[in-house]
């Protein structure tokens, strides 16, 4: 089977969705505020880094204590569902979504895109506290092999980390990077921080070859494009 692997925020939809459910729950229900100085102290905690990302995320979204939540999702993506780019609604494969965002709100995306496999951020839709651990980085590959132990073929996406990082080693596992294979010289594939990062991958199995490798330079986006040419050994089984 061949699986599709896509990343939600900044990938599917062109920002980061649960800030923007924040924003309109400001807006729709102002009394949220109330929450205010406590997020205020919490983001402080995060930029000084006393607190970790998961730790503040497991606080931020208390607001929902506060709205109708099935409501407040049903209405937020009524009016931003058009924004989720038109080509993955033209999509043919199965396609399976990968995001640190909450399952409150991805859920009733999911049912109105229909792909076929959510994986993302448990939370408790009562309280807003993250259930078991953040969908983020390590995390985001573990689930992905606990649900399909033997997609081993193919990978291919943006990581969000260098090849330093354990969630590139961990991906990589068995696998040939195609960059390592036929790319030439220094890569990097986001335009971001000096043109300095490599975090696009394209990972194979020994049952392809590496034929080519390039990273064209691009302005729509702030990741450049990665285009591999692979050679199946059919011989191979």
């Amino acid at each position: 089977m061949q699986v599709d692997i896509y990343d939600f925020d900044h990938t599917l939809f062109p920002m980061d969705s649960g800030s923007r459910f924040f924003g309109y729950c400001m807006l729709h229900y102002p009394w949220i505020l109330v929450f205010a100085p406590f997020q205020i102290i919490m983001a402080l905690l995060l930029v000084t880094k006393i607190i970790s990302f998961t730790t503040f995320k497991k606080y931020f979204f208390c607001f929902v204590m506060l709205v109708p939540l099935n409501k407040a999702v049903n209405k937020f993506w009524d009016k931003h569902e058009k924004e989720v780019f038109p080509w993955f609604k033209e999509r043919k494969r199965y396609a399976v979504v990968i995001s640190a965002s909450p399952d409150f709100l991805l859920c009733e995306i999911q049912r109105r895109l229909k792909f076929e496999t959510l994986i993302c951020t448990k939370h408790n839709p009562k309280t807003g506290a993250i259930i078991g651990l953040n969908c983020r980085d390590e995390e985001k590959v573990r689930r992905f092999r606990e649900l399909f132990p033997d997609a081993e073929q193919t990978v291919c996406g943006d990581f969000n980390d260098t090849p330093l990082s354990y969630t590139y080693r961990l991906m990589s596992r068995g696998l040939q990077d195609a960059f390592r294979e036929k790319g030439r010289g220094f890569s990097h594939t986001y335009r971001g921080f000096y043109n300095t990062f490599r975090i696009d991958y394209v990972l194979v199995s020994d049952d392809f070859e590496v034929l080519s490798y390039e990273v064209p330079s691009v302005e729509f986006s702030d990741h450049h494009p990665v285009f591999v040419r692979l050679k199946y050994n059919s011989q191979r089984q």
